[in-house]
């Protein structure tokens, strides 16, 4: 006679990371929000986001794989942009790309990253000479 056997019933508290939960975290990846955004949307604690994913890899490959498809489509539409000669674009993408020759950033740094050097001296005597011009505007008017 063959023992019956009880089945078992889960014990402890319910995961919140339900199919539903996973497919908000999932949508949320997919447009670039980070995990805290994404628990926050889903409404869960970022703790039982990085549990889950320590206890499914598979699930980490799938958050990897969410993020890069949004910068797959910005490379897609800056490419469209750039075909499309959309020179706003174009200026940005050169402006980033080729920062030696395009970008329009401004130094706060002397020659090859070093201090920048200065004299207060000629800070002074530039000072005067604008003082004098002025002056002299002054004078005229």
């Amino acid at each position: 006679m063959a023992i019956e056997q009880k089945q078992k019933k889960p014990r402890g508290v319910p995961t919140k990371m339900t199919e539903a939960v996973l497919g908000i975290i999932e949508t949320a990846w997919s447009v670039g929000a980070n995990n805290e955004i994404a628990c926050a949307h889903a409404g869960i604690d970022p703790t039982t986001l990085y549990d889950y994913l320590r206890l499914h890899p598979d699930f980490a490959q799938k958050k990897f794989a969410y993020k890069q498809k949004l910068k797959l489509q910005a490379l897609d539409n800056t490419a469209k942009a750039l075909k499309d000669k959309d020179m706003q674009t174009t200026r940005w993408y050169l402006e980033r790309q080729m920062k030696d020759e395009f970008s329009n950033r401004t130094e706060h740094t002397g020659k090859n990253g070093d201090p920048m050097a200065f004299s207060l001296s000629a800070l002074s005597d530039a000072v005067d000479k604008e003082r004098e011009e002025q002056d002299v505007e002054k004078k005229e008017d």
